[in-house]
C-alpha cells in the first residue's frame, strides 16, 4: 500500500439531525453505503480515512479489486448549467437582477459564488469550534 493514499478519496463531512441528535456524518462518494456517525467533524474525516484505509486492507486480502478515487481533474466542466426554477422565483430574481443593475445570468452567478464561499466559511467554522470546544 506503499502508494496508496485515502485523503484522494471523495469525502465529504456534514452535520445532520439524526434520531441520535446532531451528528456529524461522512460519506465516502466512491463507496456509497458508507456512513460514518461521529460527535466532531474531525473525528469524522478521519473515522473515514481509517474505514477507507482498512477496507482497502481486506479487499487486497481477498483479491478483489477496491473502487480508485475518482479523478476529478480530468473531469471537463462546460460552464453550463441548465436550471429550472418556480415563475415566482424567477420574476424574484429578474427583479433584484434589475435592481443590482446585472443580467439575470450574472445576477445568478453572484448568487451562487456568494453561496458557495459562504458554505466553505461555515464549514470551516464548524470543523473549528468542532475541535476547540472545551
Amino acid at each position: 500500500m506503499s502508494d496508496f493514499d485515502a485523503a484522494r478519496y471523495t469525502i465529504s463531512v456534514r452535520k445532520e439531525n439524526t434520531e441520535d441528535g446532531i451528528e456529524f456524518v461522512a460519506r465516502v462518494g466512491e463507496l456509497p453505503d458508507l456512513a460514518i456517525h461521529c460527535e466532531s467533524a474531525t473525528e469524522a474525516y478521519a473515522q473515514a480515512i481509517d474505514v477507507i484505509e482498512t477496507s482497502k486492507e481486506m479487499f487486497d486480502e481477498e483479491g478483489v479489486e477496491f473502487p480508485a478515487p475518482e479523478q476529478n481533474v480530468d473531469r471537463e466542466y462546460s460552464g453550463r448549467l441548465p436550471l429550472r426554477v418556480p415563475r415566482t422565483l424567477h420574476r424574484t430574481l429578474v427583479l433584484s437582477a434589475e435592481c443590482e443593475g446585472m443580467s439575470l445570468n450574472a445576477y445568478a452567478n453572484y448568487l451562487l459564488s456568494q453561496h458557495a464561499v459562504l458554505n466553505q466559511v461555515l464549514e470551516a467554522v464548524e470543523c473549528w469550534l468542532a475541535d476547540n470546544r472545551p
